[in-house]
């Protein structure tokens, strides 16, 4: 053998031996028949990833048409709520692949099936509150499967420049198994446009070379033709992700006169039929945590022109950050104005905490599937990277349930016609929860009883409230009514 040719041999082994995954996997764009996986290696190779319905043995192969260090292989043909397992590959070498490299597809649209949620805002911070946070959540997983991770914005500190995403997003999230098997669905912040005008206008960030969302209503909704907003349906919850610091044609999300994002908005929340609703992004119309709505102006202009916008439409529960606290609300409708204008009387549409968990007044928030009437829940929970504070009038009156002492993050939880929410704090705590539950009202019927020749019945009322059992005057949600004559 020549010493040219063992030369190259040398320089092409010593190329293999250097490359390594030094991002991801990390999913994106999941639909109940595709998925995308993205990653970065260490120097340009093929893409190639493997796949299939067995850790041991991945039959199917995606490969890439040309070098590259960042790499977006899309999955077609897949078949909903199934579990597929899947490793990243350079030739017929694996880089990554385990029994916790897997992601399992979603129902189709529309489908009951509970869905789980995890919701972070401001976590990319590269500090323990961040890996504390995310560990707590972990712990309260315990092995049950994570169907979606939300980011609302400043996904990484401070500029959003890719060399912060590595460390203060991926580095911290790396070995997390949701990084592996859970699509992300963000939206950004200030942080990622690094609070710069000109980003704000040509969106030159990091950000959208990171993330790939649907455009083309390639996950339902209606398509936006642009990375900066889009949505999406998981199950039967509609997802709406809005950029709430970038500027469009000469507009920002407040700038609701001809602004193409909320024309886009308008259009899409109109053609929603899906039973919950769920709209996000960074910049919150109320707060007084790190931030006070009454003073900011970009604060400001979005709750005095975007959400009488929101109230026109079926909305459930509007997430966002930017301020590093928790508050969260009970239903609110018609209300537009500063802190000192708020009238529970007026703007509530509920009384209750929404905690459901037989505390007094905390029943569930009770709302029907096909009116804009009942009410939106606000929650701010920028708190997933930083320890949290507030204003000294903390909390916000309209959202009396906050934490302004612990880091956190939150977790929905949807099945059918009932909505939970629950925030965890780096406590491993669940320091609020909220309860919605549609179509489900609660009536004073008279019930008739056929028992069927047995001595006695066990009726359990639903939901969780307060009872009065005639019968008996039992006041349990549970009651046994017993000694039947003639079996009826």
């Amino acid at each position: 053998m020549n010493k040219l040719l063992i030369c190259l041999l040398l320089i092409h082994c010593n190329l293999f031996a250097q490359n390594q995954l030094v991002r991801g996997p990390y999913l994106q764009k999941g639909t109940s028949n595709s998925v995308q996986i993205n990653y970065r290696t260490s120097i340009p190779v093929l893409s190639k990833i493997k796949y299939g319905l067995n850790s041991n043995t991945l039959s199917n192969e995606l490969i890439g048409n040309a070098l590259a260090t960042d790499h977006y292989l899309t999955i077609p043909n897949l078949l909903p709520e199934t579990k597929y397992y899947y490793g990243i590959f350079q030739n017929d070498s694996l880089l990554q692949g385990s029994t916790s490299n897997y992601f399992i597809t979603p129902a189709l649209i529309g489908s009951s099936k509970k869905t789980r949620i995890w919701v972070t805002g401001d976590c990319g911070t590269g500090i323990p509150t961040q890996t504390n946070v995310a560990l707590q959540m972990e712990n309260y997983i315990g092995s049950e499967y994570l169907d979606a991770w939300i980011l609302l914005g400043d996904n990484a500190y401070s500029y959003g420049f890719d060399s912060e995403y590595q460390n203060r997003f991926f580095v911290p999230y790396q070995s997390r198994r949701f990084m592996k098997q859970t699509v992300i669905w963000p939206s950004p912040g200030n942080h990622d446009y690094g609070g710069s005008p000109a980003r704000q206008v040509n969106h030159n960030i990091s950000y959208y070379g990171i993330f790939k969302v649907p455009t083309q209503a390639e996950a339902g909704g209606v398509a936006s033709n642009t990375s900066h907003y889009y949505s999406y349906n998981i199950n039967n919850i509609h997802f709406v992700s809005l950029d709430s610091y970038g500027i469009d044609e000469g507009k920002r999300l407040s700038d609701t006169i001809a602004s193409p994002q909320v024309e886009w908005l308008k259009t899409d929340l109109a053609a929603n039929t899906q039973m919950w609703t769920v709209l996000y992004f960074h910049h919150p119309p109320f707060t007084m945590g790190t931030h006070n709505s009454d003073t900011e102006n970009e604060l400001r202009y979005l709750r005095e022109r975007l959400v009488p916008i929101f109230d026109k439409y079926k909305i459930d529960l509007v997430l966002t950050g930017h301020s590093h606290t928790y508050e969260r609300s009970k239903p609110l409708r018609n209300y537009y104005g500063n802190e000192n204008e708020f009238v529970s009387a007026i703007h509530n549409t509920s009384s209750s905490s929404g905690k459901y968990d037989g505390s007094p007044n905390s029943c569930p928030y009770l709302k029907h599937s096909n009116t804009n009437t009942d009410g939106i829940i606000y929650v701010v929970a920028g708190s997933a990277g930083w320890p949290p504070g507030g204003q000294d009038s903390f909390p916000h009156e309209a959202l009396p349930f906050g934490n302004k002492v612990n880091a956190g993050s939150m977790i929905l939880e949807v099945e059918g016609n009932k909505l939970e929410a629950k925030w965890i704090s780096e406590n491993g705590l669940i320091d609020d929860k909220f309860t919605i539950v549609k179509d489900d009202i609660p009536r004073k019927d008279t019930l008739i009883l056929i028992a069927n020749n047995q001595t006695s019945i066990s009726l359990n009322a639903s939901p969780k409230a307060s009872y009065f059992w005639k019968t008996n005057g039992s006041v349990a949600q549970t009651v046994v009514l017993n000694n039947f004559e003639n079996g009826q």
